[in-house]
């Protein structure tokens, strides 16, 4: 399931990465509002966004860009879990969400997540990040400074997601998950 998502002989990049997004760049992805919370942050905290796309296309009114927020456009599977493994925060400020492997990703090497309270996002965080309200750019700038800050508190949220990881998406469980299903669905149908 996470063959493309995994790779523990990757080193992190050489560089700070404070607040890190990634995913295709789309309108319901709410990079706007991160934005946003960019430009109301310290300008030395560094935000990173990967992603295919477009972003002036997908944010037509989203105006300049601070010089504190780098555009990576796609990044191939490696030089991608080399940004989640540096980064300090990732951050899914999601308008509308179903489900999604990068929770499932940032869980396994333990990252700190900023979600959206929308879709299945909350469920699949837990206690591994903060959940924000949608379109709120002021819990999501005070979630960003809440982790940034406080090492502890993010070294909490960092055991906290790899717990998550092992209680929902270690392999053993999706396949118990499966069959659990599958029994289920056998029941109703005799």
């Amino acid at each position: 399931v996470l063959d493309n998502y995994i790779n523990d002989d990757v080193k992190p990049v050489d560089e700070e990465v404070d607040v890190f997004f990634y995913g295709r760049i789309e309108p319901y992805k709410g990079l706007d509002l991160l934005i946003q919370s960019a430009n109301k942050l310290k300008k030395d905290i560094k935000f990173f966004i990967a992603g295919g796309g477009d972003i002036y296309k997908a944010y037509p009114k989203l105006g300049n860009i601070p010089d504190n927020v780098r555009l990576l456009g796609y990044l191939d599977d490696e030089m991608l879990i080399s940004y989640i493994k540096a980064s300090k925060v990732v951050v899914f400020p999601y308008r509308e969400a179903s489900g999604t492997m990068t929770i499932c990703q940032c869980c396994y090497y333990g990252k700190p997540m900023i979600v959206s309270n929308t879709g299945v996002l909350p469920e699949y965080v837990g206690d591994g990040g903060v959940i924000i309200k949608k379109h709120n750019v002021e819990e999501l700038t005070k979630a960003i400074t809440d982790i940034l800050d406080n090492d502890k508190y993010r070294k909490t949220l960092e055991n906290n997601a790899k717990k998550q990881y092992m209680r929902l998406f270690r392999m053993e469980k999706v396949i118990d998950k499966h069959k659990e299903l599958l029994t289920d669905v056998m029941v109703i149908q005799k």
